[in-house]
């Protein structure tokens, strides 16, 4: 007896065809095919507009879905910048203001004069690069006790991550440290704070701290406002010896030492540009920095930015514009924002759209933690996964979202003269791990809300005159 069993769900997964594929049927001697045709799918037209982010050749999101976040996921060198912060900074599709994260300048020298010409006021805001940087203060943009306390939170939170980054190893029982120093770092903010210019910075708060003694600390604040005191209070019944107290002034040196930086201590000395002012007039601030001392920046990074979207959800009102945050290499620049899961999940309401760019999903779990990454994943509804990605949690969850399809599994025997078919039904996946990571190279998955999964084209702006045309470099300005 002859036998010979065929699966539509192999020819599927070899070809690569997923949820677009249309008449497949076989027989003993053929396989006939139709197969997809990249980026001629119509299957995200319910999400498309003219007012919102192009994410690739043929798609264009409405400015109601972008409300609704968009993760991308290459390796390094898939072409994300080229194919979606080049387009869209070079083209008049997005209304508002906007927030780019731009490794090294590339994104400011070649689309401010752009940015500007439409309107946009281009802000450089560069950490490293104070001569040529507009300044920003975070502890003077921190309104009371509460946000005080969250900038300080914040930057423990990250100061530690960034060591555990450059090192490679974990900070053990750093935990206890931070809370046992964070009452300390409030008390000499909300000190410094109150003196006002040039007292009221960071910098000057982590001297106050490290270069007295705790009895010079505690003669200082012992005569100010009770919240100074109360604060101070608290991190003093934490003091067992003071060898303790030496000790959690050293992990404040030590995870704080980026604001002892000459150019982070002149960038926040005063503060030249605010949150509000983007939901008041359409600005481009492009936020530069070498991604070389990405991990090293991350600590001032994480507070900037979770200033920023704090105060920008709070002064939101219907009269306001949107404001878009485009955030390129997400895991390693901007360190852990404070509540980005529960940022995502309200930005709709508010008129705040991100742009989250990683290389894979596991960078976002290191950061966030699983359950806190998943909620982050989860609020950002379309997904785009480009070229070469050979993570393999990232290639199964893109996987395991695209979902299964329903095949039939025809088996014919033969014995003698006589022939017998039979069906039976089971399921394959629509994108397996392997169609994936075989993306070609011009080519991009899309995943989006609750439609099915599609492919389409990169839109690398340099093959492209509409946008190519309007790069005119742009000089960094000499500020100071």
């Amino acid at each position: 007896m002859l036998g010979s069993t065929l699966f539509y769900g192999k020819v599927i997964g070899a070809l690569g065809v997923g949820a677009t594929f249309l008449n497949v049927y076989l027989d003993n001697h053929s396989i006939i095919t139709k197969k997809p045709v990249v980026g001629k799918s119509n299957k995200l037209k319910d999400i498309k507009g003219a007012d919102g982010i192009r994410i690739s050749k043929n798609m264009q999101l409405s400015e109601k879905k972008c409300f609704e976040n968009i993760l991308v996921v290459g390796a390094t060198g898939s072409r994300k910048t080229t194919s979606l912060f080049y387009p869209n900074l070079l083209s008049d599709c997005i209304k508002g203001s906007i927030i780019i994260l731009d490794a090294k300048g590339e994104l400011y020298r070649d689309t401010a004069n752009y940015q500007r010409s439409i309107g946009r006021e281009p802000i450089l805001f560069s950490p490293l690069d104070h001569m040529h940087s507009w300044k920003y203060n975070p502890l003077e943009q921190a309104k009371d006790l509460t946000e005080v306390r969250e900038l300080s939170q914040t930057l423990l939170i990250n100061g530690v991550k960034a060591i555990e980054l450059s090192s490679g190893k974990s900070g053990g029982n750093d935990s206890t440290w931070i809370n046992m120093a964070l009452p300390l770092l409030v008390a000499s903010m909300l000190y410094c704070k109150g003196k006002g210019r040039p007292m009221n910075t960071i910098t000057e708060a982590l001297r106050l701290i490290i270069n007295h003694s705790t009895e010079e600390i505690d003669l200082l604040f012992s005569n100010c406002k009770e919240d100074i005191k109360e604060q101070y209070n608290i991190f003093k019944t934490s003091l067992e010896s003071p060898k303790t107290a030496s000790s959690i002034k050293v992990t404040l040196a030590t995870n704080l030492q980026i604001f002892l930086d000459k150019n982070i201590e002149k960038l926040t000395s005063e503060t030249e540009f605010t949150p509000e002012e983007l939901r008041e007039k359409p600005i481009a601030l492009y936020v530069s920095y070498n991604d070389q001392k990405a991990n090293y920046l991350s600590p001032f990074l994480s507070i900037f930015y979770s200033q920023m979207i704090t105060h920008l959800i709070e002064n939101y009102s219907e009269e306001s514009l949107p404001v878009y945050f485009m955030f390129d290499e997400f895991a390693t620049a901007t360190g852990q924002i404070l509540n980005f899961h529960n940022t995502v999940a309200v930005s709709r309401s508010r008129e705040l759209s991100f742009l989250v760019c990683l290389q894979s999903i596991s960078q976002l779990f290191q950061l966030y933690g699983r359950d806190n990454g998943l909620t982050i994943l989860n609020n950002l509804k379309t997904k785009c996964i480009l070229p070469s990605i050979s993570e393999t949690s990232t290639l199964s969850y893109a996987s395991e979202l695209c979902g299964y399809v329903d095949v039939k599994k025809k088996s014919t025997s033969r014995s003698g003269n006589n022939t017998s078919i039979s069906y039976s039904a089971t399921k394959e996946k629509m994108f397996a791990e392997s169609n994936i990571r075989e993306l070609k190279i011009n080519e991009m998955l899309i995943i989006a809300h609750n439609l099915a999964p599609v492919k389409d084209y990169l839109n690398i702006y340099y093959e492209n005159e509409s946008y190519s045309t309007y790069v005119y470099p742009e000089e960094f300005p000499e500020r100071f």
